[in-house]
């Protein structure tokens, strides 16, 4: 709980109202004051407090006032004894909330693992659900070190269920390339094959990354996607998904993506037979097969151009005045790379260029040149 608040926020969530004032009568001012923190913290955080610290003391001061005692009192309130676990069934059946049982453990691991870790595997916002449906369901959550067992179990029943299920799925072929990662010691143990299986690791790392499915803190381009979301896209979600022009229902969008998918093939299945490039060949399961366009006619102004630099030099090439134009102004400088970056020297690019230009205008051919 954060330690600062402003007076509207004291008023709008310390504040007690007159059914609250009644859970005071006849009661000690220390006991008053002990009551009314324990019930007005638990409607905020949807627990009690394991200490005294947890309260802010800007909040104690602020409901003391209220009742009329002095905000001193609540350091001699006992935190320890049967008068607090009193005070706590007092609220627990006021605000008719229960305690959490056996079962009640088990119903939240069985909620986390088919309905919340589909979609979220993250500790801290597996721990925030569960304290939210427990709020729903008025049960009082358990201590935190409990809460976090149970989340634990709930992420461990939810792997192993995943990989029995997509074990399942697999064909025999592909069970048989994951067995090759694995490699019999001569003790006779089992053990993963580690070159094979980082390379995997890293290979599916590679994949992660490149669609933010995995991120990694502090980079920039490989950064936690939340942070390329607008600060309000909670608030004004709407407003953005209608910007989109996308429907915020997921079912929506998938099977408007599936209709799509779905009318393109059949488009394509019509258009193939009357489409005389394209063939469909018997290899490779129907291999696409697309036919060269014919060559296009030479522009007029490039032989008029080819047939004055003949008379003028008529025994210097094209490619030697290529070859000297790119010295001069180093217009192969502008020939970038599809990658994201560049390992070669700009000279040794400069000079592979050019002769990859001579292998394509003489037919030598690059592969050739390569060899020579």
């Amino acid at each position: 709980m954060k330690r600062n608040w402003q007076p509207e926020e004291l008023i709008e969530n310390w504040t007690l109202i007159p059914a609250e004032l009644d859970l005071l009568t006849k009661k000690t001012a220390t006991n008053c004051l002990g009551i009314a923190l324990l019930l007005k913290y638990f409607q905020y955080e949807g627990r009690f407090p394991t200490s005294k610290a947890e309260i802010p003391r800007d909040v104690i001061c602020y409901v003391a006032q209220l009742i009329k005692v002095s905000p001193d009192r609540f350091d001699n309130y006992d935190w320890q004894g049967r008068t607090i676990k009193a005070h706590r069934a007092l609220i627990r059946n006021f605000l008719g909330i229960t305690e959490a049982t056996v079962k009640d453990a088990e119903d939240l691991t069985a909620w986390l693992e088919t309905q919340v870790l589909a979609y979220e595997l993250k500790l801290e916002s597996l721990e925030l659900a569960a304290r939210e449906r427990l709020r729903h369901l008025k049960i009082e959550p358990p201590t935190p070190e409990r809460l976090e067992r149970i989340v634990r179990s709930a992420i461990r029943r939810f792997e192993d269920n995943f990989c029995e299920k997509s074990a399942e799925k697999l064909s025999s072929s592909v069970r048989t390339k994951l067995d090759e990662l694995l490699e019999t010691k001569d003790d006779g143990n089992v053990k993963i094959n580690r070159i094979n299986y980082e390379l995997a690791v890293l290979q599916a790392l590679r994949d992660g990354l490149r669609c933010k499915e995995i991120w990694v803190v502090g980079a920039n381009r490989y950064r936690n996607p939340e942070e390329d979301l607008p600060t309000d896209f909670e608030q004004q979600r709407e407003v953005y998904y209608q910007a989109l022009q996308q429907p915020e229902d997921v079912e929506a969008f998938i099977s408007n993506l599936q209709q799509q998918m779905t009318d393109g093939l059949a488009q394509l299945d019509r258009g193939i037979p009357k489409n005389k490039p394209v063939k469909i060949l018997t290899k490779h399961n129907g291999w696409i097969k697309l036919s060269p366009f014919a060559a296009l006619p030479k522009p007029l102004n490039l032989k008029r151009l080819k047939t004055e630099i003949e008379q003028r030099w008529s025994m210097t090439s094209l490619l030697d005045m290529l070859k000297e134009t790119d010295l001069r102004v180093n217009f192969t400088q502008h020939f970038k790379s599809v990658s994201s970056r560049e390992n070669l020297k700009p000279k040794v690019l400069q000079k592979r260029l050019l002769i990859d230009l001579y292998g394509l205008e003489t037919n030598t051919g690059i592969k050739r040149l390569s060899l020579g």
